[in-house]
């Protein structure tokens, strides 16, 4: 305090490198991706090619799952999976198969990624992937009010069309981030 003038000193320092690192938080990871008609193309396919490189990245204490959609939904498995190398393969091949047709029925899919039981010692995040304009916005948020539970929410939207307000307010809702990724060569990046 000097001349009745209050000084404080703030010192800002750059993230460490080695943060994401040193916290090796075990988690499960449900991927639940878009493969309706709107996505097919360059979307689709790297769309893909980001799943297949996250669950590369897996470590074999975590878990995972992949829950594509359309007008309806299927899963890798009913539960999580643990992500040692002879599961991952199998889910890289899955992956592989998946193909863009139908409509875009969000609600079901992401009500069986947050009800999907998941172990309590582990951090359970949800990665929503879309590239279309989902409906029923109202009942979607509801949908992860009342679901969410322990889970973490993140969306990602893809291509000039996705409903951002929507996919922000539901990773609001479910403590996780939006991302838009508008230039589809960045899909795997971000």
């Amino acid at each position: 305090n000097k001349n009745d003038e209050n000084y404080f000193m703030l010192m800002a320092m750059p993230p460490n490198e080695n943060f994401n690192q040193e916290i090796n938080i075990p988690k499960d990871m449900i991927f639940v991706i878009d493969v309706s008609g709107s996505m097919k193309g360059t979307s689709i396919e790297q769309a893909r090619n980001s799943l297949i490189y996250a669950i590369n990245n897996l470590k074999e204490t975590d878990g995972f799952n992949v829950v594509p959609f359309s007008s309806g939904f299927t899963s890798l498995d009913p539960a999580i999976m643990p992500a040692t190398a002879k599961n991952k393969k199998l889910a890289i091949e899955y992956i592989k198969t998946l193909y863009a047709d139908g409509g875009t029925e969000a609600a079901p899919p992401l009500e069986f990624a947050m009800n999907i039981s998941s172990d309590n010692s582990k951090l359970k995040m949800i990665v929503f992937i879309t590239d279309g304009s989902l409906g029923h916005e109202q009942h979607v948020i509801n949908l992860v009010k009342n679901n969410l539970g322990n889970s973490r929410l993140f969306s990602i939207g893809i291509g000039s069309a996705p409903n951002s307000h929507l996919l922000e307010k539901i990773s609001r809702e479910g403590r996780g981030t939006f991302t838009y990724i508008s230039n589809i060569s960045q899909v795997s990046s971000k």
